[in-house]
């Protein structure tokens, strides 16, 4: 019996110390998450030679590990946020509303303008031409 009491004031001294569960919110309308979303993808390359002679141009493809920078009002202001895209190409940046320009790195990339809007993400391709 006194086994039974050791083991159920071990057990509920164990259990208090985990302290209450942090409660689950979710985001409501004032606190739903807005940015860019999309996929870095390189265009160009050597390309493969078909029957007779004709290039077959490569089509678009992911660049894994490309960076992604952000700019405020344009290429020339201020650095706002970076990442760098996922094994197949994506990413995803957190943003307030606003217009941003993304620039994919390595250097080759197209800026790309976008706006965000509240209420969710603004979707995007991002180019990096290769030789």
């Amino acid at each position: 019996m006194l086994r039974w009491v050791i083991l159920a004031l071990l057990t509920v001294t164990i259990l208090s110390a985990c302290g209450p569960a942090a409660p689950v919110t979710s985001p409501g309308p004032s606190q739903s998450a807005t940015g860019v979303e999309g996929r870095v993808l390189m265009v160009g390359g050597p390309m493969a030679v078909g029957p007779g002679g004709t290039p077959i141009p490569n089509p678009p493809r992911p660049w894994p590990g490309a960076g992604v920078v952000v700019h405020e009002d344009g290429v020339s202001g201020p650095v706002v946020a970076e990442t760098k895209a996922a094994r197949d190409g994506s990413f995803r940046i957190d943003l307030p509303p606003g217009d941003y320009t993304l620039v994919p790195q390595p250097m080759g990339g197209t800026p790309t303008d976008v706006a965000v809007t509240s209420g969710g993400y603004a979707s995007v391709e991002l180019l990096i031409h290769v030789p």
